[in-house]
């Protein structure tokens, strides 16, 4: 049996973290992958701003992200019935 292809290429995908550094490295990571479609945002409200304005494919969020955390921000997003990115992975 064949298993499903998933092209990396083609997903959205936004990092979430306060460290710039730890960003570079998964940007570099996912385009090691051959993922081209990155955003960086260091901030909870960024990711807000970000899933208001667009559908992502899967979300990669720091535990601690300022200012409510990663949990709280999960919370969030899906708490919202009317939010597109209700049901997006989150890592």
């Amino acid at each position: 049996m064949n298993s499903p292809t998933i092209n990396l290429r083609d997903l959205i995908v936004l990092i979430a973290d306060p460290s710039s550094y730890m960003g570079l490295i998964i940007h570099g990571i996912l385009r090691g992958f051959g993922t081209n479609k990155v955003m960086e945002v260091r901030h909870a409200n960024g990711v807000l701003q970000v899933l208001s304005s667009g559908k992502i494919d899967i979300l990669l969020c720091d535990a601690r992200i300022p200012p409510m955390g990663g949990l709280s921000l999960t919370h969030a997003i899906r708490g919202k019935a009317d939010n597109q990115n209700r049901t997006t992975p989150i890592l």
